[in-house]
Order: C-alpha cells, then structure tokens, then sequence
C-alpha cells in the first residue's frame, strides 16, 4: 500500500442517474452537493491528511443523466462500462490521461440494485477502470451509492434520501481517496479500508445540517476517530520530525497548514503504516 494510489486533492463529480432525480426528487441535488462540499472541502478531511490527502473540491455543477428506462441492477462492469460510454459522449468531465484526482459519485435509479461479489445489493462502494489507453495505470475512480428502499436509504424526498446516505457518502469518499484503486491504503490486520469494520460505527454528526458520518480508522492514533478532529502538531513532529528536534522548524516549511502536513506525508516514508 502507498501514496501513490491516493487522490491527494480529490476533485467529485456528482452523477444522478434517471429520470426520478430531475422529477421526483429535485431537491436530491442541492442536499448532495451541500453534504459533498462539506465533506472534501471542510474538517472531515483533517483525517486523511496523515494518508497525504488533502482539503479537494466539488466540481459543479452536478450531472443529471435522465433514463426512463433504468435497469434493475447494474454490477461494476456494467457501472464501468456506462461511465465511459457517458464520457465518450460528451455528457461527463473527461479524467486526464493519468489522472490521480477526478472521482465521479454516482446515485444510480432508486430502483436499482448494485450487486457485488461480497453482496446482491451493496450499500455502496468505490472502485477504479480504464478510460486512456494511453494511461500507465487505471485513470478512472468512482464510487456509487445505493439509493434503493431494499438497502436502506429513503427516497420519500431528494433531501431524506442524501440524509440517509450521507454515511455511505462519507464512508466511500474517504474510502476512495486513500484507496483509489485497490492498492492505498487498508486497516491493519487485514480488516479492510479505513472505514471498514471494525472502524464505521458508531456514526456522528458532522457539519451544518449535520450529516451522519462514520469514524475511520487512523494509524497516528492507532485507534477509529473523527475525522473531524483538529490535526495534532505534536503528532506531526513526532511522525514526521525523522529523529529531528520536535520543533515546527523540522518541517522545513514556512507555512505549517492542512495542505502543507500532506504534501510533506506524500513525500515522507514512515508516516503511517
């Protein structure tokens, strides 16, 4: 696992797919997009900083890809193959060839399902393919979120439905980039990504509105923890200090902010596990 198969400054694209979004479920958009800029762009992320992600942004405006006729299920082939036919035609933000950044979060028909091989109907989880030919590695990165009544989620209304999903929206987010394609970064003792069990639970309400959100694990703590916490310096100097005086000076920066604690765990070897 490494650094160099995270999304260091994550761009999201956000994907609503069927007709029921822009009919039924309008206010769907706004509470997504209110719930995802106060997730890649506020304090949740301070706790992916010790994996070299920092503070990202939201791309908008959202893109609504209107389907009268959606399938029942669609498995990740198909959610790959789909992506790329809808790039191919215009209709989303093409990822650079060897892109490490753009990451689409798609909220598919309410009536679908999502199966995997662990699951016939998946909460939601992210994954990685091809666009480029030209790419030296994968180069396309999404997550999807289950949005049907059999998972969980609630679409009696667009706000109900991010409200509950917005643990899903969070766990994938940070999931996707520290992870981007199977190769970042997981728990230790072969428990999955960093909001796997046992990390995930207990949620907690985080933001404005406030959303759910779960906790992840974090190796500088050793322990499941807020995201939103403020990043302990002291931890910093001791983690990355490589037997150097503990003083901010051994950072070798004149600015000692969010961006900067990243950029200088992306260029560490010993930072976490």
């Amino acid at each position: 696992m490494g650094r160099e198969h995270i999304l260091s400054k994550p761009r999201v694209v956000l994907i609503f797919w069927g007709s029921v979004y822009p009919l039924n479920l309008q206010d769907a958009m706004p509470a997504a997009q209110a719930c995802v800029k106060e997730l890649v762009g506020g304090r949740y992320m301070n706790g992916l900083v010790e994996y070299g992600v920092g503070r990202g942004s939201l791309v908008d405006p959202p893109v609504i890809i209107s389907d009268d006729s959606p399938p029942g299920s669609a498995d990740t082939s198909q959610i790959i193959d789909q992506l790329i036919a809808w790039i191919k035609a215009g209709g989303l933000p093409t990822p650079s060839v060897n892109e490490t950044n753009l990451v689409y979060m798609l909220f598919p028909p309410v009536t679908t399902l999502l199966p995997t091989t662990k699951h016939p109907n998946a909460a939601g989880y992210h994954s990685h393919g091809r666009f480029h030919a030209s790419s030296s590695s994968d180069d396309l990165f999404f997550a999807v979120i289950n949005t049907t009544k059999a998972s969980g989620a609630n679409p009696s209304s667009g706000k109900k439905l991010i409200e509950s999903v917005s643990v899903r929206i969070a766990h994938e987010l940070a999931e996707a980039c520290t992870d981007r394609d199977g190769q970042g970064f997981h728990q230790p003792g072969g428990h999955g990504e960093i909001c796997d069990k046992p990390c995930g639970h207990p949620h907690y309400l985080y933001g404005q509105e406030p959303w759910q959100v779960p906790v992840c694990w974090s190796y500088w703590h050793q322990a499941c923890i807020h995201s939103d916490q403020p990043v302990s310096l002291a931890t910093v100097l001791r983690v990355l200090a490589h037997g150097k005086k503990h003083r901010l000076r051994s950072l070798g920066v004149s600015d000692v902010g969010l961006e900067s604690i990243a950029s200088l765990v992306r260029s560490s070897t010993s930072a976490s596990g």
